[in-house]
């Protein structure tokens, strides 16, 4: 099934983004600066986890077995980690092979709407924090593009977002250090349009 090979690739590219764990002694010295390693951690971070989350919406079965579960972004004085939540819906869908013998399918309870909106909010943020050199990071602007940069000591290499001439997010792609990479396009009403490794 082509969307659960996509579920998988973008949930373990996700999931490596937020992997890193955060340096305490960097955040606490930089505690007193106006936007600190830790906020702009936590904006990145916010960006696989939605686009994630809109990319399993109608995945049934996943690797592991049973349909996809929403990931949650959950943050803690210093430090974030996601939670998967089990909250799934019954669609009917007679057709489909992970179909029930009623013809129902569990899937995500995920609405997209809400994970778009915060998604293109995480790419606000992350473009304005890097603008203001949060963390050593550094933004190249445009109206309709952003190139991100990050400190050479974080996981994440570049974070380019593309938007449309109204502002919103089209497009967003991401390397991390050890050269993986992740692309991701979005459709108007956003859903995803392609997703690339």
């Amino acid at each position: 099934m082509k969307s659960g090979l996509i579920a998988a690739v973008v949930t373990l590219i996700a999931l490596q983004a937020l992997g890193a764990t955060p340096d305490t002694s960097k955040q606490l010295s930089d505690a007193t600066k106006p936007f600190n390693c830790l906020d702009l951690r936590k904006a990145s971070q916010k960006l696989p986890v939605y686009a994630t989350n809109i990319a399993n919406k109608d995945v049934a079965k996943t690797p592991e077995g049973g349909p996809f579960k929403r990931v949650e972004l959950i943050c803690k004085e210093m430090y974030c980690e996601t939670s998967a939540k089990e909250d799934f819906k019954l669609v009917y869908a007679p057709g489909n092979p992970d179909a029930n013998s009623n013809g129902y399918v569990h899937l995500p309870r995920i609405d997209v709407a809400t994970e778009f909106a915060a998604l293109q909010a995480a790419a606000s943020e992350v473009r304005l924090l890097a603008g203001a050199q949060a963390c050593g990071a550094s933004a190249l602007a445009t109206p309709t593009m952003a190139l991100v940069k990050y400190d050479s000591g974080a996981s994440i290499q570049s974070d380019t977002f593309n938007f449309s001439t109204d502002g919103r997010l089209t497009s967003w792609s991401r390397i991390l250090r050890d050269g993986t990479s992740q692309h991701m396009a979005f459709n108007a009403d956003g859903t995803v349009a392609k997703a690339q490794q």
